[in-house]
């Protein structure tokens, strides 16, 4: 054995890189549905092979490890087979917000230094616009939603699928320090900063997710992935998912009857909403619906009004209600609340997470007095590798 192979053996058999998340499930219960968008539903076996030979073909475009992929577009099994084929390599998925405009577009692509640039083709004009503008891009990629004809010197994202490319594991040697994804804050104060996560943030974010006593993800979940796959939200608790073995049902966007629908036919158990959502659902007909498969409600990024609160437990007497409360530089979640009664008080953001450390602190650091506002300090192991 040489000293390359060696290395490379050592490195298997104690890292926690996120791609063997997805190896691991696949050799623990192959046939077992991975992942679901529209009509394409893959197998655990079927979505690792698939990913494989994406990060294949991405090694063929000249990515390797610690450069850049930057996607723009809506949830499809395209961007959650690239995501995880940049997991696997090491290269660094970084995902854009599909609202962005042309000079944010520029801002994120050349700021982060992309290599290669995957694009939705209902994004594929805003993006044309600025082409040339974007200096570090070598190649680019379509992901081909609508059929549209192929940009000259674009590939097209399908044909990274093709038997060209073997469905062998990427041998590529992957710390867990190493930068997983590069995720842009809103830059709601500020320019958007690229928060690098790392793959040991991924596990260990994994393992809260897990834990009984926070997300309490099962292998018997069935989970509705309505929220963006650019949010960290998103591609954290997609990692979770994967590496617990549990199956994930996408959606293009939010709209309300296709989530009805699919929470009805494909016996959803699990929903991770912001507030409005959960507010919003409440002006349809949701009891003409078959919604006693659902057992864990998740809202995040805000306060849910607690008569939403009371009128989702009407509806769904067999769930439990939970809170999370993070953001995207701790990789989640620092605080949870479960309910399976409305909470005494009114709108709480629940207990610390496992492993997490908060203090609520003044502009020089020092720590507020009980029932006083202050800016929240964390720390956990959660938390991003670095900022770009």
């Amino acid at each position: 054995m040489s000293k390359k192979e060696f290395d490379l053996q050592m490195n298997l058999m104690r890292r926690q890189a996120v791609g063997d998340f997805l190896k691991r499930s696949a050799a623990r219960q192959p046939d077992k549905t991975a992942f679901v968008f529209r009509d394409k539903r893959f197998s655990y076996r079927e979505f690792n092979a698939v990913v494989n030979k994406v990060a294949h073909a991405l090694g063929d475009l000249g990515i390797k490890k610690g450069d850049v992929v930057a996607v723009m577009s809506q949830n499809c099994h395209q961007m959650a087979i690239l995501m995880w084929a940049c997991f696997k390599i090491g290269a660094w998925y970084s995902p854009m917000n599909y609202l962005l405009r042309k000079g944010e577009i520029t801002y994120q692509i050349n700021h982060a230094g992309a290599k290669i640039f995957f694009v939705e083709s209902a994004l594929l004009n805003v993006v044309k616009e600025v082409e040339n503008e974007l200096k570090a891009v070598k190649q680019y990629g379509l992901i081909n939603l609508k059929g549209i004809d192929l940009p000259k010197g674009w590939v097209d994202f399908e044909d990274l699928f093709s038997n060209k490319y073997f469905d062998a594991e990427p041998e590529v040697i992957i710390e867990d320090s190493d930068v997983a994804s590069l995720i842009y804050t809103s830059g709601t104060t500020a320019a958007p900063k690229g928060v690098m996560i790392s793959n040991s943030s991924y596990f260990s974010q994994s393992l809260n997710f897990l834990n009984p006593e926070v997300a309490w993800f099962g292998l018997e979940d069935v989970y509705l992935m309505n929220i963006p796959l650019y949010h960290i939200g998103a591609s954290s608790i997609m990692v979770a998912f994967i590496k617990q073995g549990a199956t994930i049902i996408a959606t293009y966007g939010s709209d309300p009857m296709e989530m009805l629908d699919l929470i009805q036919k494909d016996r959803i158990t699990y929903l991770i909403w912001p507030p409005t959502l959960y507010a919003g659902m409440l002006g349809l007909p949701l009891r003409k619906y078959d919604l006693s498969s659902l057992k864990k409600l998740v809202w995040f990024g805000g306060s849910l009004p607690m008569n939403v609160f009371r009128e989702w437990k009407e509806i769904c007497p067999q769930a439990i209600l939970m809170s999370h409360c993070s953001q995207t530089e701790i990789n989640i979640t620092f605080t949870f609340g479960r309910y399976f009664e409305e909470p005494e008080g009114g709108n709480v953001i629940g207990k610390l997470s496992p492993d997490v450390e908060l203090r609520l602190v003044d502009e020089n650091d020092v720590d507020v007095p009980e029932g006083e506002l202050g800016g929240s300090h964390c720390e956990d192991p959660f938390r991003y590798a670095g900022l770009l």
